[in-house]
């Protein structure tokens, strides 16, 4: 299901007109019907002013769970009074741990004392929704990933959801693991039943960033030691290193090419890399709309420009890349130095 179309039947389940809707989000009716007819996308404010009208999970929104209400009033510092704070406490420090941060590193990162967040982990400490949505940003996983018991008593209608199944989310592949369960398993992800798809892996590095593809995004991957040309595959380089390339083949000569020029291309020479699997589809973490907005006032011209930028997570630099070699090409020149 689309955004627009969770969008429409979010308001509708919440009893709103759309001209009603738009003026309790703070918007123009006419943007409104351009973000349920699916020609526009909203930036992650004002999805997040929509979620709270509507009284649904922007996750909900954007197709990362199908639970359409969340388990409290957005906005509301509310404790989760049945909930097992031992069994959270220990996602969030698997989660840490995962990223290589200590306690006070975290705690900085989401304005807690390290005290408190050593109380989280152990579960001594109740944890408010909103402290867990900032420990969540900070450690680049989902609600649904650190407390799966918000969603688990909701009630769907599944005539109107697109079947789903859950597939493991890896932060690693490690090499000569037979299967995914081995692997640094970070938890379950909710893809559509119809993608081919065999596990997810959470991007942490840069290399692809001109592509779209952002720390904190998530690879949805097929497991398969065999890809094609310009495919985009995981691989194992190195021994242990896991990375995530285009599949280059010049000249008989398989390389992976980043998708950041600072990078190297790695020749995938027998014995020193080995495909994992191919790309199939990307599920993106919002990225802050005001990295694109800096300087461009409401209305401008070049306001739809940078929203779907921002949509696809494009940066400055990106951008500046792509319109030079743009222009390049239309006045002839060839692209060097881009």
């Amino acid at each position: 299901m689309s955004l627009g179309k969770r969008l429409i039947l979010a308001r509708e389940k919440a009893g709103l007109l759309q001209k009603e809707a738009a003026k309790k989000i703070g918007i123009n009716n006419s943007v409104l019907s351009r973000y349920e007819a699916d020609e526009r996308r909203p930036d992650p404010e004002t999805l997040t002013k929509i979620a709270s009208v509507y009284k649904v999970t922007t996750d909900y929104l954007l197709g990362l769970t199908n639970a359409p209400s969340p388990s409290r009033q957005p906005g509301k510092s509310t404790d989760l009074a049945t909930l097992n704070y031992v069994q959270i406490g220990s996602r969030i420090k698997e989660a840490r741990e995962a990223m290589g941060l200590s306690q006070a590193e975290l705690g900085e990162k989401t304005g807690q004392p390290e005290l408190t967040i050593r109380y989280y982990e152990k579960g001594k400490r109740k944890i408010s929704i909103e402290d867990l949505e900032k420990i969540g940003h900070a450690l680049q996983r989902p609600l649904d990933l650190l407390a799966p018991e918000l969603f688990a008593s909701e009630r769907h209608e599944p005539d109107i959801l697109i079947p789903t199944k859950k597939i493991p989310l890896v932060g690693k592949i490690k090499a000569g693991s037979p299967g995914y369960a081995a692997q640094e398993k970070l938890g379950e992800i909710t893809v559509s039943k119809y993608i081919d798809a065999d596990f997810g892996l959470l991007i942490k590095g840069d290399s692809m960033i001109d592509a779209g593809i952002n720390p904190g995004d998530i690879a949805v991957c097929k497991k398969t030691e065999f890809a094609e040309h310009g495919d985009i595959v995981v691989a194992l380089v190195n021994g242990d290193e896991t990375t995530l390339k285009y599949l280059i083949n010049e000249d008989g000569e398989l390389k992976l090419r980043a998708a950041n020029p600072k990078y190297p291309d790695i020749a995938l020479s027998q014995g020193d890399g080995r495909i994992q699997g191919v790309v199939v589809t990307i599920q993106k973490r919002p990225s802050s709309y005001k990295r694109f907005f800096v300087d461009v006032q409401e209305g401008d011209d070049w306001n739809d420009v940078i929203q779907e930028a921002a949509k696809y997570g494009i940066t400055r630099e990106a951008a500046k890349r792509l319109i030079k070699s743009f222009g390049r090409l239309k006045e002839g020149l060839p692209e060097e130095d881009l």
